[in-house]
């Protein structure tokens, strides 16, 4: 379709790019159900084989609804638990993630942080959504759904929530093989928090990754591209 007719940022754009990469998850054989209930989503994590649901995503840190947040869960045909990822919208004005990081973290995880964050998280202001829980049963993290699933969270982040900013944290092995990059963040920043006194089992060394509205848009087009290369051929 030509651009004077379709703009590539419409939602038209962004709900063609939706569906494709729900289709690539579709035919690997897995069924995605979203949803915006967090009390369902923490029985769902509770069954997860090697982690418990994160206190990003728990409903005694932080409050989810219909308008701010949702959940993707994937199952297989045997109906098993496949993978999982969920999404929540932070309206922060003026306030900064790194801002923000350093009153949640300590609340939530303990411990105490300094000022020297990222220098990323310190420019990212506005409306911002945390892309957490992103989880895949062992025996499935072979078949693409590390880069599908995180990108399809993307994607409808950008469709319901037009957001500044959708940010996630991951740990450095998996920035350093640009795992996030391929999923479709644009950027990531190592050494994301500055601990003063590092909390009980967590790792100091977080990697922030990131992608602004624009960068979410150029994700929605080049997916969009992609889906009209192969239905042409």
């Amino acid at each position: 379709m030509s651009e004077n007719i379709l703009d590539r940022h419409s939602d038209l754009v962004i709900s063609a790019s939706i569906i494709y990469t729900a289709k690539e998850i579709s035919d690997l054989g897995y069924k995605i159900v979203q949803s915006s209930d967090f009390s369902k989503f923490k029985q769902i994590c509770q069954m997860r084989d090697d982690r418990m649901l994160t206190e990003q995503c728990d409903e005694g840190n932080f409050d989810f609804t219909g308008g701010n947040s949702f959940s993707l869960v994937l199952y297989d045909q045997q109906d098993q638990l496949v993978a999982t990822i969920a999404a929540r919208k932070d309206c922060l004005g003026r306030t900064s993630l790194a801002q923000l990081l350093s009153k949640q973290y300590p609340r939530i995880l303990g411990g105490e942080t300094g000022s020297e964050h990222a220098p990323r998280a310190h420019e990212i202001v506005g409306d911002v959504v945390y892309q957490g829980d992103f989880w895949i049963a062992k025996k499935h993290k072979v078949r693409g759904l590390g880069h599908l699933l995180p990108r399809l969270s993307l994607l409808i982040s950008l469709s319901r929530f037009r957001p500044d900013f959708c940010y996630a944290v991951v740990a450095p092995r998996m920035a350093e093989a640009w795992l996030p990059i391929k999923s479709g963040y644009a950027c990531c920043q190592t050494q994301l928090i500055d601990w003063s006194i590092v909390p009980e089992g967590t790792n100091e060394n977080f990697a922030l990754v990131y992608s602004n509205l624009s960068d979410l848009q150029h994700l929605a087009y080049g997916v969009y591209a992609r889906s009209e290369l192969a239905l042409a051929a």
